[in-house]
């Protein structure tokens, strides 16, 4: 087998994991994110010109669905600022941690 075919078999097997393993960090929430009842709205003390907070708050209140619908922006924001970055990109919800890094597809050992 060429070696270009197999470099191309390889980085799409690449891309498929870390999509893959985007998609199941979100799904690991499941039943623990319960929405809350009783809010007439979801509010957000983050703005669209900070899609990480925003992302956060949505997963808080359990709004998945619209949490997802964010996820590129969310990642184009932590990939590109993570390097300066003192937070580590990881944090909870209703008990389950979350990782943008993992969420991103970005190699969690990489050096900030």
């Amino acid at each position: 087998m060429p070696r270009t075919v197999r470099l191309a078999l390889l980085l799409g097997l690449a891309v498929w994991v870390s999509a893959a393993r985007a998609e199941d960090e979100l799904a690991r929430l499941g039943a623990a994110a319960q929405p809350q009842t009783g809010h007439r709205g979801l509010h957000s003390d983050f703005s669209d010109d900070d899609p990480i907070g925003r992302f956060m708050d949505l997963l808080a209140e359990g709004a998945i669905g619209d949490a997802r619908s964010l996820q590129p922006q969310v990642c184009a924001a932590w990939t590109r600022g993570r390097a300066a970055s003192p937070w580590s990109g990881r944090f909870y919800v209703s008990g389950v941690e979350i990782s943008l890094n993992r969420l991103c597809g970005l190699d969690e050992r990489t050096p900030r």
